[in-house]
């Protein structure tokens, strides 16, 4: 199996992790049976990058930096006022 790497930018868990959004992946997720191998963080970037594992992909000699995912397009909702309520 090959790893592949994305980032999550901080943003992102912003809203991830606050209560009442809601969130969707509308374009180039990553492959529903895939599986995330490992994780770090990038202080260039301010993001988490994790490398997920899956069959389709090609495998990365040892040492070497996996490739880039394409940017994933995520849709955020902000929470319902009513909600709130």
């Amino acid at each position: 199996m090959g790893v592949k790497r994305f980032l999550v930018g901080i943003d992102s868990f912003k809203h991830i992790f606050t209560q009442g959004y809601s969130y969707k992946v509308i374009k180039d997720g990553i492959p529903e049976n895939s599986r995330v191998v490992a994780t770090t963080f990038d202080p260039m970037t301010n993001s988490m990058v994790m490398f997920v594992e899956h069959e389709s992909f090609e495998p990365v000699e040892h040492g070497t930096m996996p490739p880039a995912l394409p940017a994933v397009t995520i849709k955020y909702d902000s929470p319902d006022p009513e909600d709130a309520k």
